[in-house]
């Protein structure tokens, strides 16, 4: 879970394979580069398209934790992180708005960047309901970006519900408590994006 996809390799994937590993979580977060600067994580894209493409070659099924509404961050920047996301053999995918938590140094680029706006909405900010500074400093609303993109990473490719449902391990799909605790946690992914709403 949240694993560095550029740090690893394809001998690796195959060792996680051989282990029992059936589901792997890649922390993208963006896919623009001057994004991935600004976080100090310079994380190289190539490689982790690839290892995603690896990890489903090898039969396992791969999920990307992806952020949008970074401080600074424009429209163009968060269309390069769905688009990453959209054309990547992934076949979940968790899409989050950024919440600059105080003594985090987006917070304090945030501040900078957005003052007064950014404390009025200080208290509404949580994990769990996030309600977005960057929609009031921007008009850019993230919600109705995240369940767009969501129905399209879904939808407009069969192949990521048929794959998905092909790699579900075959313990879990006659295992009627196994499979009702897995499809569960996808549920829960999915309305975490707001995608019912």
């Amino acid at each position: 879970n949240g694993l560095r996809g550029d740090l690893m390799d394809e001998e690796l994937i195959l060792k996680l394979k051989t282990a029992g590993a059936y589901y792997l979580t890649f922390a993208v977060e963006t896919a623009s580069p001057r994004i991935q600067k600004m976080l100090k994580k310079n994380l190289n894209l190539k490689k982790v398209q690839k290892i995603i493409e690896l990890s489903d070659k090898a039969g396992i099924l791969v999920n990307g934790f992806f952020m949008i509404g970074f401080p600074t961050e424009t429209l163009e920047e968060i269309q390069q992180t769905i688009n990453f996301s959209l054309h990547s053999k992934l076949h979940t995918q968790g899409l989050f708005e950024v919440v600059p938590f105080p003594g985090t140094e987006l917070y304090t680029i945030a501040k900078k960047v957005y003052p007064p706006l950014f404390d009025e909405n200080l208290a509404k900010m949580t994990f769990y309901t996030p309600s977005s500074f960057y929609k009031e400093v921007t008009g850019i609303d993230l919600r109705k970006i995240s369940k767009r993109s969501s129905r399209r990473f879904y939808f407009s490719n069969p192949w990521r519900i048929i794959r998905f449902f092909w790699l579900i391990p075959k313990k879990t799909l006659f295992d009627p408590i196994l499979l009702r605790q897995f499809l569960g946690e996808v549920f829960l992914r999915l309305k975490s994006q707001v995608f019912w709403k």
